[in-house]
């Protein structure tokens, strides 16, 4: 199911908050077990199949967990982790490296396995590497422990289900078991209505529109000039932060309905004055759980430059892997090591670099290598950023300009997008001071976004 749809919006939403909070005010484990039943409805409402791979993952990770604490032994607990990882990361691999991995056997060994097109379950990526996290605390700590609703809960629980943000167990599970909260508080409800609909609004009016002239320009590649490429390069850079950050807010939002809050993960990325900066920005949950459960236990900067260099290489060529099965992903990731490499060891001297220019230099370096991970492969990318710096001498084709779905020209688009990019507070630090004209355009902006919803689209995020 889909944030950005009525059946959501108009069904799915309400329900799930009147029927919390008329449960929870005579029992949380009633209340619970509803919450539970609303996320599997919402993750398996377009593709019934994908409950089982859920549910099982969560039975079989619930069960580990439970066994390594009743372990008495240190090896038979090492045994049980050790599988416990090793099954994730390999129903991980089956469902998003499987296809990939066999493709470059057949090419480069001259093999002739079939290559089966295998569909990848929605949100595999996220629930998995929570419940990794989850069993890596529980080897650690044998006090962990919860009963099964909920971690099933906090495993399911809907707002950040497919996109993120990624939670920890500890920050989630307490919120479920709070005695607070009984009844539904007005403010925290306006609060979170008006955060879900700034979200909405991220998607429907600028992500979307940024997208349908993306869309066009990978389709018809060669038709692009020098001017375009420019264009479509800044275009997918806005869609990408205003989709995902979109999900992320409306996550928020709708975790705020429920009286609980779920961690930032964005903190206005494209103001970043080096890749380093770019990287506390951007999928702040997922640096944190990249820097909390592998680079830190390879030593991270603990035991000299050289294995600090390789440590980091690491921690972004698992990143490049984790966001997809392609070059693209691999070589953008390990390039954005090599440059928050760089950006490490070349601090001192870019500090005295003026910001704008040093805003300017980030600003271009994230462009170009998010053109990397939109492309469909390194050759192309390779082709398009040398168009870019070949000047052809032509103006930015009218078929491109028309292939944006808005009202307003593209390039004026891209400025009111860029505008609030680096003008505006992001919605995890506003002032939400809740007065009646705040309230009153949250609603006018909401109808505005039902009003576009006839033209539906996923977000970028449900492909990694």
């Amino acid at each position: 199911m889909l944030f950005n749809s009525f059946i959501f919006i108009l069904v799915f939403l309400p329900v799930s908050v009147i029927g919390y909070y008329s449960l929870r005010h005579f029992s949380m484990r009633a209340a619970q077990v509803f919450l539970l039943v609303m996320s599997l409805w919402f993750y398996g409402y377009q593709t019934p199949a994908y409950l089982w791979i859920i549910i099982c993952s969560v039975v079989v990770n619930y069960g580990i967990s439970v066994a390594m604490r009743h372990s008495a032994k240190q090896a038979a607990r090492r045994l049980l982790f050790i599988m416990g990882i090793l099954l994730n990361i390999g129903i991980l691999g089956y469902y998003k490296y499987l296809s990939f991995f066999l493709w470059n056997i057949n090419h480069f060994f001259g093999a002739d396995f079939v290559i089966r097109s295998i569909l990848l379950p929605l949100g595999i990526s996220f629930y998995t590497i929570q419940q990794i996290s989850y069993l890596i605390d529980c080897y650690h700590d044998r006090e962990i422990r919860y009963g099964f609703i909920e971690y099933a809960l906090y495993v399911t629980y809907f707002p950040q289900l497919v996109a993120g943000p990624i939670v920890y167990h500890t920050e989630l599970i307490p919120q479920f078991e709070q005695e607070g909260g009984r009844r539904p508080d007005a403010e925290r409800l306006v609060h979170g209505l008006c955060w879900f609909t700034l979200g909405l609004s991220k998607k429907v009016f600028l992500a979307d529109r940024l997208g349908s002239g993306v869309t066009w320009a990978f389709l018809n590649i060669d038709q692009l000039g020098t001017l375009d490429v420019w264009l479509v390069m800044l275009s997918y850079t806005l869609q990408i932060y205003f989709d995902f950050s979109g999900y992320s807010d409306m996550a928020c939002g709708i975790a705020r309905l429920f009286g609980f809050t779920l961690p930032q993960n964005f903190n206005s990325p494209y103001q970043a004055l080096s890749i380093r900066d770019f990287w506390r920005r951007w999928h702040m949950t997922l640096t944190r759980f990249l820097t909390r459960y592998i680079y830190i236990p390879l030593g991270g900067n603990r035991r000299g430059q050289a294995r600090t260099i390789l440590n980091t290489l690491m921690v972004f060529l698992i990143s490049g892997i984790w966001h997809g099965a392609n070059y693209t992903f691999i070589l953008w990731g390990v390039l954005h090591g090599g440059c928050m490499i760089l950006s490490r060891r070349l601090e001192d001297m870019t500090e005295r670099i003026p910001k704008p220019l040093r805003w300017a230099g980030t600003f271009l370096i994230v462009n170009i290598l998010w053109l990397l991970f939109r492309s469909d492969g390194v050759r192309q990318w390779m082709m398009l950023v040398t168009r870019m710096f070949v000047f052809d001498g032509r103006g930015v084709s009218e078929a491109l300009m028309s292939a944006y779905d808005a009202h307003v020209p593209p390039g004026l688009l891209l400025l009111a997008a860029l505008a609030l990019c680096l003008g505006v507070k992001n919605n995890y630090v506003r002032s939400w001071r809740l007065s009646g004209p705040m309230v009153a355009g949250c609603a006018m902006l909401l109808g505005l976004c039902l009003l576009t919803l006839n033209r539906v689209s996923v977000f970028l995020y449900f492909n990694f």
